[in-house]
């Protein structure tokens, strides 16, 4: 497990005008401390966190691995970066388009491995949005297919929706 890790808000502020609020004591008005936990990171992603002070990084607990021994990091919501995760902490490597059931808590799906990292996308729930006609896609290929395909849509952006269980990381930073 990392040593880095992130403090923050055990809420999901919604709206693209959200700017994250901390404080070097680690207090935010109207946010008790009993809101406040800690999450542990992959480095990479405490340095894309870091990296800009103005945005900040969903990021969702890591359920692959047997009830009692998932591996405890949180992963951010990010087709290529669930990859990565996978390969790098869980030894799933993409090259194989051999079936193999889910190893998500609670999930006994079948799927090929090379498409792993898509299956748990969805379960982070994360959606992509047209900022044109605000069509929600599980998937973000699809959304920018149907930005090509849809005439109104051509110049839309594409906006990740997180999922619910997501946690907003990336202005404050503490050691364990």
């Amino acid at each position: 497990m990392s040593s880095d890790c992130y403090i923050e808000y055990n809420y999901l502020p919604t709206g693209p005008q959200y700017q994250p609020l901390v404080s070097t004591q680690g207090h935010v008005p109207g946010i008790f401390p009993g809101d406040l936990e800690i999450i542990h990171v992959d480095h990479e992603t405490l340095q894309r966190a870091n990296r800009d002070r103005t945005t900040s990084v969903a990021v969702y607990p890591c359920k692959v691995g047997l009830p009692d021994e998932s591996c405890g990091l949180w992963i951010e919501g990010d087709l290529k970066e669930v990859g990565t995760h996978l390969r790098k902490y869980h030894g799933i490597i993409r090259n194989s388009r051999d079936t193999i059931i889910c190893s998500w808590l609670g999930c006994l799906k079948k799927h090929k491995l090379c498409t792993a990292h898509r299956h748990v996308m969805t379960h982070l729930q994360v959606k992509f949005s047209c900022s044109n006609c605000g069509r929600l896609f599980s998937r973000g290929d699809c959304a920018r297919a149907h930005r090509r395909a849809v005439g109104g849509c051509v110049e839309a952006l594409i906006v990740n929706v997180p999922g619910p269980q997501a946690r907003i990381v990336g202005l404050e930073c503490a050691a364990v």
